[in-house]
C-alpha cells in the first residue's frame, strides 16, 4: 500500500466529505484543508469527483506575489461535464 497525503473538502453541490489523495509532497498520511494544503502536495492535484453525487471538482491554485512575499490560494470549484 502506497504513502499519500490528502485534501479534505466538501463538495459544491450535496456536501459530501471529499478525500482526494495526493502523491506528492511528503506522503505521510497528512490531512491538510484548503487553509493548510503545502504546495509540494497541491502538485499534481486537479480533478476530483464526489462518489455520493457524481460532480466533478477543480482546485484551481493562483500565487500572488508583492514586494518581497508571497502567497498561495488554493479554491476548488465544480466542473462541468465535458470541459476540458
Amino acid at each position: 500500500m502506497g504513502m499519500f497525503d490528502s485534501l479534505i473538502f466538501k463538495c459544491k453541490k450535496c456536501g459530501h466529505k471529499i478525500d482526494a489523495q495526493s502523491k506528492s509532497g511528503r506522503c505521510n498520511l497528512e490531512e491538510y484543508t484548503l487553509r493548510d494544503l503545502p504546495i509540494e502536495a497541491a502538485i499534481g492535484m486537479d480533478f476530483f469527483r464526489c462518489y455520493k453525487c457524481g460532480q466533478d471538482h477543480q482546485l484551481d491554485i493562483s500565487l500572488k506575489l508583492s514586494s518581497g512575499s508571497s502567497k498561495v490560494k488554493y479554491k476548488v470549484r465544480t466542473k462541468e461535464k465535458g470541459s476540458g
